[in-house]
């Protein structure tokens, strides 16, 4: 017979190891991913920002990051393409390490980095100590409101964001994109928020985000970019977001008769391989299977046209096109 002690022992050891093995697959995003310290968003509404008066804009959209030598090389990549601002998809270091993520940062661009961001859920736990310093960054001409990373407008020359956490924490978020998408005036809308619609990704991410908050950004003429997929997708022109339905094949896309969805989540970690059932509306796929590297969708935004091309670490362009409105 096991003795009382031993058994004792061995009920305590199988808690140990199950509670272990909890914090492990919540740090990797497996489980308990959309668990935050303090209350949820709740809506309420935002005035919207200032719209700054430059013509202009290059902006780089990627996210999936991490703190690798491929992670530096692509913001390497970035200064050297002279982008005004970086718009990160979420999922920075996925080591909980603020202070070792913001280095990373520093060793490239000083103390003067354009940085934006949407939280991952790989960036939840220490969320709060991300924020701090982020929200603290001054970019010229890039004026915002709202709760940083989470439910956020921000008007940069031409551009509007909005920036929502809708999929990776808790709240109100439709209400706070029903709110302020009518409101946004700017020539380019951006919805920019980190998790995915499985319809909407080319891997083997499930349905975090309903298919409702696609359509309400494609009926306010916004374009949708997210990460958490470790691939590049780019779609075609969309007519019916709902039921993935194209109306355009051919760049330039006219963004006044269709919308668009890209997933840029090649920042530095390993791309993964697209998944069986790819729906027949990308444009540009670049994953594992096509050797993919770290990358970024770099776009240059006028009042009334766009050039966009997703540029790897190889400094090879892998997708262009061209977007008017």
């Amino acid at each position: 017979m096991i003795s009382k002690n031993r058994k004792t022992r061995v009920i305590a050891a199988t808690i140990l190891f199950i509670f272990v093995g909890l914090i492990y697959l919540n740090l990797i995003g497996i489980v308990f991913p959309n668990i935050l310290p303090g209350e949820e968003y709740k809506f309420k509404s935002i005035d919207i920002p200032e719209v700054s008066n430059i013509k202009e804009v290059k902006i780089a959209f990627f996210g999936d990051q991490g703190v690798s030598s491929d992670s530096k090389e692509l913001l390497n990549m970035i200064k050297e393409q002279d982008v005004d601002l970086i718009m990160l998809l979420g999922d920075f270091d996925y080591e909980d390490n603020p202070k070792k993520f913001k280095e990373l940062y520093e060793s490239v661009y000083g103390n003067n980095y354009p940085l934006l961001a949407v939280v991952g859920n790989h960036d939840v736990s220490k969320w709060s100590e991300y924020k701090s310093w982020m929200k603290d960054i001054k970019i010229d001409n890039l004026n915002c409101e709202g709760e940083y990373g989470e439910a956020m407008v921000c008007n940069y020359g031409p551009v509007s964001f909005i920036i929502s956490a809708m999929g990776t924490l808790p709240g109100e978020h439709m209400t706070f994109l029903e709110d302020t998408l009518p409101r946004m005036n700017s020539p380019w809308k951006i919805c920019a928020w980190h998790k995915n619609h499985h319809g909407y990704q080319a891997g083997g991410k499930k349905t975090e985000v309903d298919i409702e908050a696609y359509q309400l950004c494609a009926d306010n003429k916004a374009i949708v970019m997210t990460g958490h997929e470790h691939s590049y997708s780019r779609s075609h022109g969309l007519g019916d977001v709902t039921n993935f339905i194209v109306n355009d094949i051919e760049s330039p896309y006219n963004t006044e008769e269709s919308s668009m969805v890209v997933v840029s989540g090649l920042g530095g970690k390993t791309a993964r391989n697209t998944h069986g059932d790819i729906r027949d509306i990308w444009g540009s796929i670049y994953a594992e299977e096509q050797g993919a590297v770290a990358g970024a969708l770099i776009c240059t935004f006028r009042e009334a046209d766009a050039d966009c091309e997703f540029i790897n670490t190889d400094r090879e362009v892998i997708d262009e096109f061209r977007l008017v409105n």
